[in-house]
């Protein structure tokens, strides 16, 4: 039996997991001139880890650029899950 819930809408922000360079993927789809993911999908790349979309949505801001170096914690985006 499949059970659907209703998830609504929130702002997350994502950390980095460990320390290292930060590096941004390209999501599968574009929505004007939004970056929209699918559940799972690799937002970024810090230190050779994966960072993940939590849910479907797409990145509001990224927090800090392309190729910086971070610490683990670090916020690197404000995420929108829709």
């Amino acid at each position: 039996m499949n059970v659907a819930t209703q998830i609504q809408p929130q702002t997350v922000f994502l950390t980095a997991p460990t320390a290292g360079r930060v590096a941004f993927c390209a999501p599968r789809a574009l929505c004007g001139e939004l970056e929209v993911f699918a559940p799972a999908e690799t937002i970024a790349v810090v230190g050779g880890v994966r960072v993940e979309a939590p849910d479907h949505g797409f990145i509001l801001r990224a927090l800090v650029a392309d190729g910086e170096q971070v610490t683990a914690g670090t916020a690197i985006v404000a995420y929108r899950t829709v």
